[in-house]
């Protein structure tokens, strides 16, 4: 490997180690904060513009009130849950042409996410 090479496969390896520990920080404090935070879910859904592509007649992006359904199953269980919401963020944050996914940050995102958990939505 040359000195790019290297370089590069460095600076790839620090961002993924700096993704990783993020996403554990915000899982972290979103056990204490999401709770108290998830009546600003719905509000951040519409500020975001989760209704614009989820909204309940879409033919093309899976409704809210279907992806609400996927997640709600452990809302019971908060250490279930919590790894349900965070697989549900990877899955949003391994779809790079979303750019509505990619621009929410990873707080709102579990906020919005813990709402929609809390029960079926549909606009």
């Amino acid at each position: 490997m040359d000195r790019i090479d290297v370089a590069l496969v460095h600076r790839k390896s620090t961002h993924a180690a700096s993704a990783s520990f993020a996403l554990a920080a915000v899982a972290a404090l979103s056990l204490f904060s999401l709770p108290a935070a998830a009546a600003d879910g719905e509000r951040l859904a519409s500020d975001h513009g989760c209704l614009n592509c989820h909204y309940s007649e879409s033919h093309s992006s899976p409704t809210l009130q279907r992806l609400a359904g996927k997640l709600n199953r452990n809302v019971k269980q908060p250490e279930a849950l919590q790894d349900t919401l965070l697989e549900a963020l990877h899955e949003m944050r391994g779809q790079p042409g979303i750019h509505g996914h990619q621009r929410v940050s990873d707080e709102s995102a579990l906020i919005i996410l813990r709402w929609m958990a809390q029960g079926d939505k549909a606009p």
